[in-house]
């Protein structure tokens, strides 16, 4: 029954297509003139029209469907949970490739963002309540950055196997268990190693931090005010400067490393990684806003376009969603 539905949808959705495309030819063919003048109707409007008139039921029956079909999916997906995330990241999918556009017409805003974040964010829960209620994320990142805590983690089970589940895939896992996983991932690849680094890179910082606070009291207090001194205590706060912004970004760029690392262990449970992406993905959609875009028309004039920004790269995310999932 369901694929019959599906079927249909194909045919309408393409149907919708073609005449929309038709609609934007004839549309485009019509004088400006003409659009003023209500009392004479080109063969180009009337083609409009008509076709305008053929769009509206056809919408109407395709939005019915996929109603059925979002509520056919949805009692497959409580059935089987695989298959209801699945179902629920195509529809995610479906929101941003749709409905993600300006609107309003003084506050412009972003048309269904907050759907969007809100069903990326419901994905992530369901994942979580279905696979690993008892997952904390701070706690696990705590644990498992700490060398000694990650061996004894490690230890609890010896496999890497997981047990297989005819209705969910994978069987529900212990955190304990999720640790005991995710910890011989780290154990096996740099991500200790890059923790010496970031904390090499800490305790350079706070001896420049400190030299620094040095250096800003060996300033005389007049030269302060004279944004011309080259006094050696100036040229050394200004170096201490420099190597205090460079190691705060070096820092920054260690820490976004070893947690990186850290993420892509928690993937050797495949949900965690399906909710990794369905977390990257709301937090990318949160940044959506309306922006102007500088274009050429097609009479080669300059005009100014108002865009959804940075949809690309929600789709981008999206895609990595749905890549993860397959």
């Amino acid at each position: 029954m369901v694929h019959r539905k599906l079927e249909r949808v194909e045919t309408i959705a393409r149907e919708i297509d073609e005449l929309s495309r038709e609609l934007n030819e004839a549309r485009g063919r019509i004088p400006l003139w003409d659009r003023i003048v209500v009392y004479d109707v080109t063969p180009d409007e009337e083609r409009a029209e008509s076709i305008t008139l053929g769009l509206e039921p056809r919408r109407r029956v395709l939005a019915e469907l996929r109603k059925e079909i979002d509520a056919d999916f949805e009692r497959i997906g409580r059935e089987y949970p695989p298959f209801g995330v699945g179902v629920a990241a195509e529809r995610c999918f479906r929101i941003a490739r749709e409905h993600l556009r300006v609107e309003g017409f003084l506050g412009r805003h972003v048309a269904e963002q907050d759907a969007l974040t809100d069903a990326l964010q419901g994905l992530a829960d369901r994942i979580i309540e279905t696979w690993v209620r008892d997952f904390e994320p701070t706690r696990v990142f705590r644990t498992l950055s700490d060398p000694d805590r990650c061996a004894r983690a490690a230890a609890v089970a010896e496999r890497d196997e997981l047990d297989p589940d005819a209705r969910l895939g994978v069987a529900p896992i212990p955190e304990r268990h999720l640790l005991a996983l995710v910890a011989r991932r780290l154990q096996r690849g740099a991500f200790f190693d890059e923790r010496i680094r970031l904390k090499e890179l800490r305790a350079e910082l706070n001896q420049v931090e400190a030299a620094l606070l040095r250096a800003e009291r060996e300033v005389p207090w007049r030269s302060r005010l004279n944004p011309f001194t080259s006094s050696s205590a100036h040229r050394r706060r200004e170096e201490l400067r420099d190597r205090r912004a460079v190691l705060e970004e070096a820092t920054r760029r260690q820490f976004e490393t070893t947690r990186r690392l850290l993420h892509r262990a928690l993937a050797a449970y495949p949900p965690l990684a399906i909710h990794q992406r369905a977390v990257e993905a709301a937090g990318v959609a949160r940044l959506l806003g309306v922006e102007w875009d500088r274009n050429l028309n097609r009479a080669g004039d300059v005009v100014d376009r108002e865009l959804v920004d940075p949809r690309a790269l929600v789709f981008a995310a999206l895609s990595r969603l749905l890549e993860t999932f397959v």
